[in-house]
């Protein structure tokens, strides 16, 4: 049952895959490892289960029940002779979890032929117990069928969402789809911040907003990106309006103020500040980093055409990524990115 919930897990691998006649998956996923639609781990587990769930319940175990059990796990018999033939002759594989619990089968038996339960006749086994091992039985039997269902199916999702990840931090995948996407990113001239190398090899465009908790939380990622790729250009440009009762106007204009009077190390301190800071206001921002009123309205033109530019590529969500002109695939998030970018 452990195999087939978890078959990806590496310590199950190595011992189901131990040489070129043993695979757990072949004999598992086979018709035969299933009766009446149902996984043999699941009437497996229910077979052990309803014998725990009866010695729990029972509230004196005598020489009755045992008898009766003893000649339960005889018929239960059956079962790893059916399943020895069937490996070997039919999916020609060996399963070595398989064949550990034919073995439990098997010694179960023996320890109830050791202690003498065979010798007593049918006439003298009170067969009442076989009810109370029954209702035990289809008990567990829901149980671990829902269980099993439930776990299989989220380790399954589990897997292929790790395997999703794989795909998406492989650098050669990553290539391939920047490389199908069109290059039709208009000209941005010097539109926005411009940080990290202007010469780099890598153009970095982000789309923003400087109230957008995305775009907050990308700009923490592009910080650490630009310390560790020197090839790396960011150029930032912002979503935002020349209308004056939009809020976004105040603080785009103080961005681009800024710009033109600090050093890129001061810039990107400042743009720390305001996109990390808790509760941040333009109001406790214009106190830090204050800069003179006639300077908002300087860069009114510069706004205006960014505004058109991204209203032009239809930028709807923001942060919006393009690399060397080609729009990033929405699947890739900004920690996606920096991986591929570190590759």
């Amino acid at each position: 049952m452990f195999y087939e919930i978890d078959q990806f897990n590496p310590s199950l691998s190595k011992v189901c895959q131990a040489g070129r006649k043993v695979s757990c998956q072949a004999v598992l996923n086979s018709v035969g490892a299933h009766f009446c639609g149902v996984s043999w781990s699941v009437w497996g587990s229910s077979y052990f289960g309803g014998i725990l769930l009866t010695l729990v319940t029972v509230p004196s175990v005598d020489l009755g029940y045992l008898t009766v059990l003893s000649y339960i796990s005889l018929f239960s018999t059956v079962y790893p002779v059916y399943s020895v033939i069937y490996q070997k002759y039919v999916v020609k594989q060996w399963c070595p979890l398989c064949l550990s619990v034919q073995v439990i089968l098997v010694l179960i038996v023996i320890l109830f032929f050791i202690g003498g339960f065979y010798n007593v006749r049918l006439s003298e086994v009170d067969f009442s117990y076989t009810w109370t091992y029954a209702v035990s039985v289809m008990l567990t039997f829901g149980v671990m069928y829902i269980l099993f269902n439930l776990i299989k199916k989220s380790k399954i999702g589990e897997f292929f969402f790790y395997a999703y990840q794989l795909m998406k931090r492989d650098s050669v995948i990553f290539k391939a789809m920047l490389d199908k996407q069109e290059s039709n990113m208009l000209p941005i001239g010097n539109l926005g911040i411009t940080l990290g190398n202007p010469n780099g090899k890598i153009h970095l465009v982000k789309v923003c907003n400087p109230f957008c908790k995305a775009c907050a939380e990308s700009h923490r990622v592009l910080e650490k990106l630009l310390d560790l790729n020197p090839n790396l250009c960011l150029q930032m440009v912002f979503t935002t309006t020349s209308d004056i009762n939009d809020g976004r106007l105040n603080v785009v204009s103080h961005f681009l103020c800024l710009r033109s009077s600090m050093s890129q190390e001061e810039l990107r301190n400042a743009l720390d500040v305001w996109y990390l800071s808790e509760n941040m206001t333009y109001e406790l921002f214009d106190k830090l980093y204050p800069v003179k009123k006639e300077c908002l309205f300087k860069y009114a033109e510069e706004i205006n055409e960014m505004r058109i530019w991204t209203e032009d590529m239809k930028v709807e969500n923001t942060p919006t990524f393009y690399i060397n002109g080609k729009l990033v695939p929405d699947i890739y998030s900004i920690d996606d990115i920096k991986c591929n970018l570190l590759d």
